[in-house]
């Protein structure tokens, strides 16, 4: 049980949290359908989560050889050969299958779920492609590698609107291209800090350099800053959500891409999943950014 808990790898399932940005910011929680918007986004992450899960295990069966030469990556289910390959495949194909099989007996049995089962499925085959060209092609690619890991984070933010058949604003598209970016640098930069081993491994770090990361990572964090304060006090966010005050937020934000700056940089960790995690400061600042929205939106919606 433990090998197939380390070869789904759940701790990376935290990286579809971004299914559910839609529920919070398109305002379906405060509909009469809240428990059965909440519940579809719910499911809808369910389905990404194992859908990502096939993903690393269909990375794993790739770098199988590459793997085996890695001081670290050696101890993976299938590359210490603790899983075969055949049981690999087999468990990659149930967890492609079962959500798609899923959303068809939603279809099916369910009449008002149709469109919105339609449009996430689209969604989720479009996620696994882009995941397939990445291991097949991208990842190989400067610039290509990081920005495929980005559009897979703007298809789980797509898959939450289409699941609640929300159009998603010009902003929520912006701002989640824009940190994507700025993460998947952060974990390219967090990879440069590592032995040269590393660099063997990924043959795109090969190519990149720290002092290019850290001017990429500049950029991607001022786009990302700049995109969500403008987002704050755009007429459109302001008159959809009745309130000014998301601007109080943009405190906890500069605080979170700051301090994922200093992981990027601190040799401490693998990627921006281990650092999320682990750093304290980072997790706390995440929540209160989580609480204050919230609070912002409890109050607009409850009391005034």
């Amino acid at each position: 049980m433990q090998t197939l808990i380390q070869l789904l790898r759940p701790k990376h399932w935290f990286k579809n949290v971004f299914v559910l940005f839609p529920l919070l910011f398109s305002g379906a929680l405060w509909t009469p359908n809240v428990w059965t918007s909440t519940a579809l986004c719910v499911f809808a992450t369910a389905c990404f989560c194992s859908w990502a899960s096939a993903v690393y295990i269909l990375n794993d069966i790739s770098d199988i050889e590459s793997d085996r030469q890695h001081p670290r990556k050696c101890n993976r289910p299938i590359a210490s050969g603790k899983v075969a390959i055949p049981t690999a495949i087999t468990i990659c194909v149930l967890l492609v299958l079962v959500p798609f099989a899923a959303l068809a007996g939603l279809y099916f049995f369910r009449e008002e779920f149709q469109n919105p089962v339609f449009y996430f499925t689209i969604v989720g085959a479009a996620y696994l492609i882009n995941s397939i060209l990445y291991d097949l092609l991208f990842r190989k690619q400067v610039l290509l590698d990081v920005f495929s890991i980005a559009f897979g984070f703007v298809l789980r933010i797509l898959g939450g609107c289409a699941i609640l058949l929300a159009v998603p604003s010009q902003w929520i598209l912006i701002c989640g291209w824009s940190m994507s970016l700025f993460m998947g640098f952060g974990k390219r930069r967090m990879e440069c800090s590592l032995t040269g081993d590393e660099e063997e491994y990924r043959s795109s770090l090969q190519v990149y350099s720290p002092q290019f990361l850290d001017v990429i990572l500049g950029v991607t964090a001022t786009c990302s800053l700049l995109s969500y304060m403008l987002y704050t006090v755009s007429p459109d966010t302001i008159a959809f959500h009745n309130t000014s005050c998301l601007i109080y937020t943009v405190p906890f934000v500069f605080y979170g891409i700051f301090r994922y700056l200093i992981d990027s940089m601190s040799n401490k960790y693998d990627g921006p999943v281990e650092a999320i995690t682990s750093d304290k400061p980072l997790i706390f600042c995440v929540l209160l950014w989580l609480a204050t929205i919230i609070g912002i939106f409890i109050y607009v919606k409850l009391i005034l």
